[in-house]
């Protein structure tokens, strides 16, 4: 098995859809995917979704990595 690389420089590299753009930072303001998905006319388990993806992409964690990327970014 392949071990993903963790290292800040590379993570700066990747790109976010504007679909996951929009869920980073409705999730880094503190919304529950409930709510997420309201605002985005989409279904909670497709704001998972999407999350789940954000974080694969970028080798996070945790929900906190998570945050810290919507800060570095400047989302939200």
């Amino acid at each position: 098995m392949e071990e993903k690389r963790i290292d800040p420089e590379f993570n700066r590299t990747r790109v976010l859809t504007s679909r996951e753009r929009e869920v980073l930072k409705l999730l880094a303001e503190g919304k529950t995917m409930q709510e997420a998905g309201n605002a985005l006319h989409i279904k909670p388990r497709t704001i998972a979704f999407h999350k789940y993806k954000i974080m694969e992409k970028f080798c996070l964690k945790s929900n906190s990595e998570f945050i810290k990327l919507a800060l570095r970014r400047r989302i939200g």
